[in-house]
């Protein structure tokens, strides 16, 4: 049986008449990212949501930036009783549990509106199951997405990074010699640049190629920072200094240094959220 998530985003919404471009980006970037994984997926646009139908549940798409959340949904037609019935199939309803229902018609051609939904859509399920509604202190908040002729039940949002999807910006080089700079390069991979990492000795981690980052670059006497940035079409190079470590980089590019504005705490309270999702 496969399964539909539905794909949120914020910032995208914001793009004006660029809005379907990056929309269509983000979701090439979820069947890239999901192809590479061995994953089939079929992936379309509707209503200012990315639908995913994938035949198991998977845990990938809190990695790929342009995303705010995402839900694990039940698809069924406007019918109230098939919406009951998904709602009772993904959550234990009885008289012991309160819940609530809200829905959001990002369809209007709809002609059954949100509040309809809501109300109807309780009164069935408090007939089947005897449970109680609460609108405040609820134990299960039971949504309803209308989209495209459908409705998608779901009882979970998963909460993903944002900012807008790799490789929407331009392409940056970007240091990756301490963890700091790792960091920088993940900040500018959420902000949709193409990031291309350097190295002199040690290969970077895995955890830049984790978010969309393109294969590393290692810097010697015949590939320098200029002629990879030539090669590339590199604007900038990122580094990542902050606000009492900065020094003057000796490049034609301009430099970006994302931490300038983040204190330590911050710096290391980043990196381990990056770093544990990578790993989930």
């Amino acid at each position: 049986m496969k399964q539909t998530i539905l794909v949120r985003y914020s910032e995208i919404g914001t793009k004006g008449k660029n809005r379907k471009w990056y929309e269509q980006k983000l979701a090439n970037n979820i069947q890239h990212f999901l192809s590479k994984k061995g994953i089939s997926a079929e992936i379309e646009r509707r209503y200012g949501r990315i639908l995913v139908h994938v035949e198991k549940k998977i845990s990938e798409l809190k990695k790929i930036f342009g995303s705010s959340s995402y839900s694990y949904a039940i698809q069924t037609p406007i019918d109230i009783v098939k919406m009951a019935q998904a709602a009772m199939q993904l959550v234990e309803l009885h008289r012991n549990i309160s819940f609530r229902v809200t829905c959001q018609r990002l369809d209007k051609t709809i002609p059954m509106n949100s509040q309809e939904v809501q109300k109807q859509l309780g009164a069935e399920i408090v007939a089947k199951t005897k449970a109680e509604v609460d609108l405040e202190n609820y134990d299960v908040n039971i949504e309803v997405e209308l989209i495209h002729g459908n409705a998608y039940v779901f009882t979970e949002r998963i909460n993903c990074f944002g900012g807008l999807p790799v490789n929407s910006q331009g392409t940056v080089l970007a240091f990756t010699e301490t963890k700091q700079d790792i960091l920088a390069a993940i900040l500018m991979l959420k902000r949709g640049c193409t990031v291309i990492p350097l190295f002199e000795k040690q290969q970077p981690t895995e955890l830049l190629q984790t978010y969309g980052a393109k294969i590393s670059c290692q810097l010697n006497k015949n590939q320098t920072i200029r002629t990879i940035a030539q090669e590339t079409k590199a604007l900038a190079l990122v580094n990542g200094q902050t606000l009492n470590e900065l020094e003057e980089i000796e490049t034609e590019l301009l430099v970006l240094r994302p931490l300038t504005g983040i204190n330590e705490k911050e710096i290391d309270e980043l990196y381990q959220m990056f770093e544990m999702s990578s790993k989930q």
